[in-house]
């Protein structure tokens, strides 16, 4: 029986190929295979509906539309180069805005006046690539690497931290809708990088915690001291990964986390200023102990990466954000500032009320701004100056009150926990609140800061690889003066060179390499050389 199956299984493999599983079975019944061989042979990993054809063949047929429409969007904008008709020309039309004005989405309000740290590196692959990417507008493909790359980093934050967990459990059975809009995200990752900061100092570690500088686009320089006009361009950035160690251990390939427990602060504490005062008084075991920032890169294969310009990227990516973690930690006051620019340069108010049930998913997420939020509701001052006496821009008729909470809950575990704010507050809860508390935050982590950086390499969760290396501002200044002419047209789009050995490592992966003019230039270029080498060689 199996022999008959086996005699037919090439013209199975073929009809597969061509045609849908009801159609492969009912050819493969006319080359004489069995239901049993059928069943047999779908159960194998590589024929099965969830085995890794099917997808692949889906992810294909995906990126292929995604390739349809993002190709000739960009040669309709950059034109055919007039030495190679079909290939899309590789330098900027004068016609065509600059970068960082091409870069704006639909919203302008929202998206104006920031760019990101990955953005700055537009020589991690290919800076023509990346032109083209930057006028498509049209997402990036997300294929299986990186989707599995998210959910990687994704595990490793929940291995860490807790919170994700805990706000589910509270969410899932509060009686309130809880609002879930950009402006509340935004509230949301403060407050979670403001717990996660806070916990380092226990737990040794912290992953996704935020920060962001400004660039100026006329000068091209990053800035250190307070924002002065709206010439200085919004950079945010994501650290994937703070360690805790000690400062006089040295660093192997391996870093593992301190925990301090409650050595420098009281861990579970329900005051947030209380954690801050213990920080104050233990700035001098700066000197022994350091946080090192660590950025986390998924791979496919057990591999680093051979490619210079992406090690170099990688490690100005940890770079910048260990600048802006220092710079953020300078002077508080500037950094509330720099926060509250931050949120309005995306378009929100900062006076907006943060809704009373994304506060109350807060404080069971973690309790560190209990004594805040009674103060808040009794209008106490926080002790921090410039929000203490910042005024609300809101209606005079506005009220943040929590009364009618009596009514809408009937959950005797929150009304036990949180019953104390269900009435009207003296002071609103908005961005303002959690900028002042977030400032205060870089602030006393700022002399912790290690020079020290690292990438950490995981495949299948595995941490395989790490590089450690030294900060170097004088590199950094160099590497965003260049980025900034790039973004703001004082400068043309730079490709990589063209050589043979960059055809193979760049030109290959790339989707532009069909329709490159530049590629194409280089590849006729080598063509040529060979042909001339050949003749002298003869001659």
């Amino acid at each position: 029986m199996l022999k008959s199956g086996l005699r037919g299984i090439t013209g199975f493999l073929q009809l597969r190929k061509r045609s849908h599983s009801r159609q492969t079975i009912s050819s493969s019944r006319e080359i004489g295979l069995t239901d049993y061989e059928l069943e047999t042979i779908n159960k194998l990993p590589f024929f099965g509906k969830n085995g890794t054809n099917a997808p692949k063949r889906f992810s294909n047929t995906k990126r292929q539309e995604y390739l349809n429409e993002k190709l000739p969007a960009v040669k309709s904008l950059f034109g055919e180069d007039s030495r190679y008709p079909g290939f899309i020309n590789h330098s900027l039309p004068s016609r065509m805005p600059i970068p960082f004005e091409a870069a704006r989405g639909t919203d302008e309000e929202i998206v104006s006046n920031r760019l990101s740290v990955t953005k700055l590196l537009t020589k991690s692959w290919c800076e023509l690539r990346h032109a083209y990417d930057v006028y498509a507008k049209i997402p990036k493909f997300e294929g299986r690497p990186i989707i599995k790359g998210r959910e990687e980093h994704q595990k490793l934050e929940d291995e860490t931290h807790s919170l994700a967990e805990e706000q589910r459990a509270f969410e899932k059975d509060f009686e309130v809708v809880i609002p879930d809009d950009e402006f509340h995200k935004l509230a949301d990752s403060w407050f979670a990088s403001l717990v996660k900061m806070v916990n380092l100092f226990t737990d040794g570690e912290a992953r996704e915690v935020l920060c962001h500088g400004y660039l100026n686009k006329e000068e091209g320089n990053l800035v250190e001291g307070p924002l002065i006009g709206d010439e200085n361009v919004l950079v945010s950035g994501i650290i994937d990964h703070l360690l805790l160690k000690l400062r006089d251990v040295p660093v192997s390939n391996n870093v593992l986390p301190l925990r301090l427990e409650n050595t420098v602060i009281s861990k579970n504490c329900e005051d947030i200023a209380l954690v801050f005062e213990q920080l104050k008084k233990a700035e001098s075991l700066h000197t022994k102990f350091e946080v090192m920032i660590s950025d986390v890169k998924t791979r496919f294969m057990r591999k680093i990466p051979n490619q210079q310009s992406v090690l170099k990227a990688s490690k100005l990516q940890v770079m910048y954000y260990r600048y802006f973690m220092e710079v953020l930690g300078q002077n508080s006051h500037e950094t509330y500032e720099k926060l509250l620019t931050n949120a309005q340069r995306r378009g929100f108010d900062v006076n907006r009320f943060i809704d009373p049930a994304k506060v109350l998913s807060m404080m069971a997420t973690d309790d560190m701004i209990r004594a805040d939020m009674y103060r808040l509701k009794n209008g106490d001052s926080l002790g921090f100056t410039p929000f203490d006496n910042s005024e609300l821009s809101i209606s005079e008729s506005a009220v943040y009150d929590m009364s009618d909470y009596h009514d809408k809950i009937t959950d005797a575990r929150v009304i036990h926990r949180y019953s104390d704010f269900f009435e009207p507050w003296t002071k609103p809860v908005t961005l303002k609140y959690l900028a002042a508390r977030l400032s205060q935050m870089y602030h006393h982590l700022a002399p912790f800061l290690s020079d020290k950086l690292m990438i950490e390499y995981y495949y299948n969760g595995d941490n395989f690889h790490n590089i450690i290396f030294e900060f170097d501002s004088e590199i950094l200044k160099e590497h965003s003066s260049d980025s900034a002419k790039f973004w703001f047209g004082k400068r043309g789009i730079e490709p990589i060179d063209r050589n043979l050995k960059n055809f193979v490592t760049f030109c290959k992966y790339c989707d532009y390499e069909p329709v490159c003019s530049w590629k194409k230039g280089g590849t006729d270029m080598c063509k040529e050389l060979g042909t001339d080498l050949t003749k002298t060689q003869k001659s």
